[in-house]
């Protein structure tokens, strides 16, 4: 008669284990919100609203800060940006930044002129980490329309600006006609 040994392990194995994407999680929970939004009100959303934000893990988290074009939530730590925002026309003055889109490609102009610049930077580790974002452009004063999810997909320094494409959803998370 055969007698089988086993060996039982004295120590962890040296693998790691599966740990949960936050990043991902909220921006996830953010899509997923700001789309319910966007179906509720025609496709477009208020400021009022995009201030609201949505709740993470009992956490209201903004979906933008109106002063910054460019909006990383305090819980993403240091990691890639969440929204972007353009403002609404104004016929009475020409545009602070000209980052109206051409179809599903949009240029979005750098804050200021410093590619260092903690905002450029959280874009720019969007395009690194392949992380989408929420891209919202003006519609009126106090109107966004909401286009995402967005792919950062180039970064131009010498011009001063990231190249964004809607990804295979896109408009309000409606999918976009080929």
């Amino acid at each position: 008669m055969k007698t089988l040994s086993y060996r039982i392990p004295n120590k962890a194995p040296n693998w790691a284990p599966v740990t949960r994407d936050l990043d991902l999680d909220i921006r996830l929970k953010a899509f997923a919100a700001l789309g319910a939004l966007a179906a509720q009100n025609g496709g477009v959303v208020t400021s009022e609203q995009l201030n609201r934000g949505f709740e993470f893990e009992g956490k209201q988290v903004p979906f933008w800060n109106p002063r910054k074009g460019i909006w990383r939530p305090r819980i993403l730590g240091d990691g890639p940006a969440l929204s972007v925002y353009t403002a609404a026309p104004n016929p009475k003055r020409p545009p602070r930044y000209n980052d109206q889109g051409l179809s599903d490609r949009f240029i979005y102009r750098y804050e200021g002129t410093n590619p260092k610049l903690w905002t450029n930077v959280a874009v720019r580790r969007a395009m690194e980490t392949a992380r989408p974002i929420i891209y919202l452009l003006g519609v009126t004063p106090g109107l966004y329309l909401p286009v995402f999810p967005c792919s950062v997909v180039a970064d131009d320094p010498a011009n001063l600006s990231f190249h964004l494409m809607v990804d295979a959803v896109g408009l309000g998370g409606a999918a976009t006609e080929g």
